[in-house]
């Protein structure tokens, strides 16, 4: 199947602003199931250099520098994938026990994924929460994140907020809405 997207983002600011240098992550991730058949990115006003690269993650970003002023910032990007069929769930976890929780981890593991591991006071109410929802999955580790994804789904309201930092999550909890970087 090809699919085509057009993303616009375009700010406007009241008067003359230095935009510096922007990290621009727009480019789709490309794998045996999604291939890039058409890309094209406009930068407007016109950067004075771009460079693409490959963050520690993965995933392609550009930085546009600017060195003058503008009271306007549009990028553009506009793709035709070719995307092909696949069960998300047809995976193997490894390790093999990482299919129930909690994960074990061995020490090479632990030292790729440390900066996700790290130990913080979690509130009362999502621990709670989390195992009620691991409690109705048995366990397992798919069918623990299917529930929490119904969970989101069915209890929360999506907004949208440009701004500002992720909420913590008790308030998220709390207020049962938020936007992506809230649900994350």
């Amino acid at each position: 199947m090809i699919v085509s997207i057009f993303h616009r983002l375009e700010y406007t600011y009241e008067q003359e602003v230095s935009l510096g240098p922007q990290l621009i992550y727009l480019y789709p991730k490309q794998d045996r199931y999604c291939e890039i058949v058409e890309l094209h990115t406009e930068i407007l006003p016109r950067p004075s250099k771009v460079s693409t690269h490959i963050d520690a993650e993965g995933n392609t970003q550009q930085i546009a520098v600017f060195e003058h002023t503008s009271n306007f910032l549009i990028v553009e990007l506009q793709a035709k994938l070719k995307l092909e069929d696949f069960n998300p769930f047809d995976f193997y976890y490894v390790p093999k026990e990482a299919h129930k929780l909690p994960m074990k981890y061995n020490a090479d593991q632990r030292k790729v994924l440390g900066p996700y591991l790290l130990s913080e006071t979690i509130p009362a109410e999502i621990i709670l929460l989390s195992n009620d929802l691991l409690s109705k999955s048995n366990g397992l580790t798919s069918a623990f994140l299917m529930e929490v994804n119904n969970y989101i789904f069915s209890e929360y309201t999506y907004e949208i907020r440009e701004e500002g930092n992720a909420h913590l999550p008790a308030f998220t909890l709390q207020q049962k809405k938020g936007s992506c970087r809230d649900f994350a």
